[in-house]
């Protein structure tokens, strides 16, 4: 029975490990077509876990949490000297959004501050 914990704790070890590599390292919500079903075949596990991984682990959904790295991207990016000489629409486009209505539409869910 030990032997059975250790290996399922190992394989969600792995499974997170795999996630924030792929989601957060590799920067996955930048790409405007992530979604849920191609994350899964990414870390070849059912699209269930990872809706449930993302509940638990950041208590929202898989897309929000797409979202809400790229409004933080977004502001990253604005602030950035080094984005200054790029247009705001290369700038929401490197954020992962497809145009500036999506953007809106997340600032105002995610930016209250």
């Amino acid at each position: 029975m030990v032997q059975q914990l250790l290996k399922k704790r190992q394989r969600r070890v792995s499974f997170n490990q795999q996630f924030d590599r792929a989601f957060f390292e590799e920067k996955y919500f930048l790409n405007p077509k992530a979604n849920l079903d191609y994350m899964a075949a990414v870390l070849k596990c059912h699209a269930e876990k990872i809706e449930s991984y993302c509940l638990r682990k950041y208590n929202m959904d898989f897309m929000e949490l797409c979202d809400r790295n790229r409004v933080k991207m977004f502001l990253q990016n604005i602030d950035n000297p080094d984005t200054g000489n790029h247009t705001i629409g290369s700038i929401i486009k490197e954020s992962g959004f497809l145009n500036a209505e999506e953007l809106e539409k997340s600032l105002r869910k995610y930016n209250k501050s």
